[in-house]
């Protein structure tokens, strides 16, 4: 594997393991503060791994050349976690209406 693609790995698996302990010790801290507005919680696990798998190819697809706080890497960003949040949307949305018409049935 090509250097700095190796590091551009390693550095995305520390970052996200990091980024994950840090929300879960915040969330355990704040539990009662943030539990009682919230009916469920999405697991943190899967979205910092899918968050690794999109820094990984960003940065491959840029050879790792992009800075972090650059036009590209925001706008990179927002767009897929616009796209991302609009799906999670329609899939909720779907099945729920789904799931409501199969019960009544």
């Amino acid at each position: 594997m090509e250097l700095n693609l190796l590091k551009t790995n390693l550095l995305a698996i520390i970052g996200s393991g990091i980024a994950i302990t840090l929300i879960g010790v915040l969330l355990f801290i704040m539990k009662e503060h943030v539990f009682s507005h919230m009916r469920y919680l999405l697991t943190i696990p899967p979205t910092g791994v899918a968050s690794y798998i999109f820094i990984f190819n960003l940065f491959k697809k840029y050879e790792g050349k992009i800075q972090a706080f650059s036009f590209t890497f925001l706008a990179e960003s927002v767009a897929a976690t616009a796209c991302v949040a609009l799906i999670f949307l329609i899939f909720t949305l779907l099945m729920g209406v789904f799931i409501s018409l199969v019960n009544h049935t």
